[in-house]
């Protein structure tokens, strides 16, 4: 799940990605306080995980159902692609996180880099 990261990150930080939270978000939660060295009871984890789950935060909405207006849009995992645009890519590579969204495994393609 999570890795260090020197340039950008510093070598004690790690990752979550939204598709490791939307598969197991207890699990996710889990993982990153014990990368972290922080000691959580698993039950604290599993309240905090429902109290910040989709359907709280969009007041009962089901992942799937989009509002565009929303800053908790769809609520699925591998959407962004459909939104993640040129513009975007940009604004990652000069803020030097184009590396980080590969190395977390993204797939996300640099036209710059072909031809």
């Amino acid at each position: 799940m999570g890795f260090a990261y020197e340039k950008n990150m510093g070598e004690c930080d790690c990752l979550i990605r939204y598709e490791d939270m939307v598969r197991d978000d207890v699990r996710s939660i889990l993982d990153a306080l014990e990368r972290l060295e922080t000691d959580v009871e698993r039950e604290v984890v599993e309240e905090a995980a429902e109290l910040f789950s989709f359907e709280n935060l969009t007041k009962g909405r089901q992942r799937g159902d989009e509002d565009r207006s929303s800053h908790f849009r769809k609520g699925r995992s591998k959407d962004w692609k459909n939104w993640f645009d040129d513009r975007h890519l940009s604004v990652f590579k000069e803020a030097g996180g184009f590396e980080v969204l590969q190395r977390a495994g993204y797939d996300v393609r640099d036209e710059s880099q072909s031809a």
